[in-house]
């Protein structure tokens, strides 16, 4: 359900667009804007301008986007021609938004950064304030699906308090923040704050009558209803959303949600009931080309034929599953396909099939968070042990098991602890909020008695008495008030002292974890360097070994290289090298594309290793490659990147 946020904006979009066109369009859009051939129309229409043609392939694009992808593609490229063409900067960050949106879709997430980056510095030169909230709230879904659920929450409150100055608390796009801050909490099992947000969010799309978003968040409010158990509960919220997604068409959230109420009726043990739900889940799944989504239903099939002890089909539904989630590079789905393989032949008792399954989980956990896999995965290997009889094996996985688990059960108390403070602090605001309201209130109601009585007691003695009464007790009101005022300042003004103490403490962590990062990364390098130097140096050994001897050591010796040259650094490796080096040079990066356009995967490994400042006996120890194959690999990266003899590559490299 991550993706579904992004289906908010598109909506909105939409009506944006309606604006933005000419008298004579206007009334033909608010008209037709679910009539294709109308958008056509004006798209074809000679005298329509090229701002109107954007505006309508925008129109086009958000039509197709949850059918046909390939129509989507299309008309966005025409968008992008007729904004170059014009040099219409409106419209050429439009183009970058939706190419974020379908990369986003897509699942690659890198590259869905990469453009909603240039659409929030295009709408931020054109001033355009909600376009800017809407790109903030597609960057916090980025961060929010990579696991970084602070930075999100964060930037979505940024995109609260910008739409709450620019267009009051009114803004129906209020209900989209909310909605996501929910589903980021849903996620962190804070389930209460979960609930308030995403019935704020709903509040906010039932007033304002838009049905998609409605939908969504009713979903949303299914998964809170997972993380607690009630599955009965799942399938009402689904149900309804189901009937609004065919009304507009979005097969792929129908394909979702079918896959939920599938899901709960499996929890339920009503498989009967659960098997038509994900059949049509998994058609509209394969007619949108959604393959994660595809890989979830085979998971939950294979359930439905474990229960029936199908236990073949279940291993082919898993294995499909795992296919598909290994072709799209989605680890966290890959291990837990790998889970459910490996307990199928676990509880068939087939330890020793099951053993490769739950090894590979446990592996995959050096390298990314799955903390929960993980857990089980020693628990079901211990157990595989024992059943081999491997038992010192199963011992030892079995205390990192209840090591684990005692993690685990940490977090969940931290979890529930964190919650709740953070509830409690948001009700300490509201209160002070009310309390300080009330006060103001409370004085202006003295003011009026005050002034009132003062006049009644002070009608005998004369106009000028009733005068003068009037203006003592009014600057003495006025008096109180201020110092109320004054009071309320000083609580806000160490409000702000405390937050911009909180922001300065977690800048400074920041710092030095990536100062951290920095200093790990270039010892890494420099550890392979001098791997690379001895196996080099080695390799030369057996080279006049082998002219030395006779055959049959002449052999072992080839084959002694082989493996040297199998030790070398493998494009796996270099792909988790570029990862750590992106997350600490991001800046970089972007300076570089800016600057010079893309590079080849080799030209990047250079240029890795001249940021870091390698020297160059250091970079061919790494690369494995002669000296005079760095002077070329440095002139070419040189004349791809249009410098002249006399500037210095590294230097520049250095300087971005």
């Amino acid at each position: 359900m991550k993706k579904k946020w992004i289906l908010f904006f598109l909506n909105s979009i939409f009506l944006c667009f309606i604006y933005a066109q000419p008298e004579e369009q206007i009334d033909i859009l608010k008209q037709t804007t679910s009539k294709i051939d109308s958008l056509k129309a004006i798209y074809n229409h000679p005298d329509s301008s090229a701002l109107s043609k954007i505006n309508a392939l925008g129109f086009l694009f958000n039509q197709y986007l949850y059918n046909d992808q390939d129509s989507a593609k299309h008309y966005l490229a025409r968008l992008k021609e007729i904004a170059d063409e014009h040099s219409l900067k409106k419209g050429q960050a439009r183009h970058d938004y939706f190419k974020g949106i379908l990369f986003d879709l897509s699942g690659q997430l890198d590259s869905s950064f990469m453009y909603y980056n240039q659409a929030y510095a295009g709408y931020k030169e054109i001033n355009d304030t909600l376009q800017i909230t809407r790109t903030l709230v597609n960057l916090a879904n980025i961060d929010y699906q990579q696991g970084k659920y602070q930075q999100a929450i964060d930037t979505l409150q940024r995109s609260i308090n910008m739409c709450l100055k620019a267009f009051g608390e009114e803004h129906a796009e209020l209900g989209t923040m909310y909605g996501l801050i929910g589903n980021i909490y849903s996620e962190q099992a804070y389930n209460q704050l979960a609930l308030q947000n995403l019935l704020t969010s709903l509040a906010y799309h039932v007033k304002s009558g838009d049905q998609i978003r409605k939908a969504d968040v009713l979903t949303m409010l299914g998964n809170v209803e997972l993380n607690l158990g009630n599955y009965e509960n799942i399938i009402p919220y689904n149900v309804e959303a189901i009937s609004i997604y065919k009304e507009y068409n979005d097969v792929y959230y129908q394909a979702e949600s079918n896959g939920d109420i599938g899901n709960a009726y499996i929890e339920l043990q009503q498989y009967e009931k659960a098997g038509p739900y994900l059949t049509e889940g998994l058609a509209l799944a394969k007619q949108m080309d959604a393959k994660s989504l595809e890989g979830k239903i085979y998971a939950y099939q294979s359930k439905i034929a474990t229960a029936r002890n199908e236990d073949d089909l279940a291993l082919q539904l898993l294995n499909k599953g795992l296919a598909i989630h290994r072709e799209i590079g989605n680890p966290s789905e890959v291990a837990r396909s790998l889970q459910r393989i490996g307990y199928n032949y676990l509880q068939n008792n087939q330890s020793q099939l099951a053993l490769p399954y739950f090894n590979q989980i446990i592996k995959m956990a050096d390298t990314i968070d799955i903390i929960d896999e993980l857990h089980d995965a020693l628990y079901n290997r211990s157990t595989v042990y024992e059943n081999l009889n491997q038992l010192p094996l199963a011992l030892d996985d079995l205390k990192k098991y209840h090591i684990l688990h005692d993690t685990f059960l940490n977090k969940v108390s931290i979890q529930k602890i964190e919650e709740l403070r953070i509830m409690h602090d948001t009700e300490n605001k509201e209160r002070e909020i009310v309390l300080q309201d009330n006060q103001i209130s409370l004085l202006e109601k003295e003011v009026t008695v005050s002034q009132l009585q003062r006049t009644l007691l002070g009608g005998g003695l004369g106009l000028s008495f009733v005068i003068f009464g009037l203006v003592y007790y009014g600057i003495r009101q006025q008096l109180k008030r201020k110092r109320l005022e004054h009071q309320h300042a000083i609580k806000e003004k160490e409000i702000v002292e405390k937050e911009k103490e909180l922001e300065t403490q977690k800048r400074e962590s920041a710092e030095q974890q990536l100062e951290f990062k920095k200093k790990e990364l270039t010892a890494k390098v420099l550890q392979l360097a001098k791997k690379n130097e001895f196996l080099h140096e080695l390799e030369t050994e057996i080279v006049e070994l082998q002219s030395s001897v006779d055959v049959s050591v002449g052999k072992a010796s080839s084959r002694i290289s082989r493996m040297i040259q199998r030790d070398a650094v493998d494009d796996e490796e270099w792909e988790q090298f570029a990862e750590e080096f992106s997350s600490v040079h991001q800046e970089f990066l972007d300076r570089l594309r800016e600057q010079f356009g893309t590079f080849s995967k080799g030209e990047m490994r250079l240029i890795y290793l001249l940021r870091m400042n390698m020297t160059s006996k250091e970079i061919a120890n790494i690369l494995r490659i002669s000296g005079e194959g760095i002077r070329k690999a440095r002139y070419r990266l040189r004349k791809k990147m249009k410098l002249d003899s006399s500037e210095d590559l590294q230097g520049i490299i250095l300087g971005l």
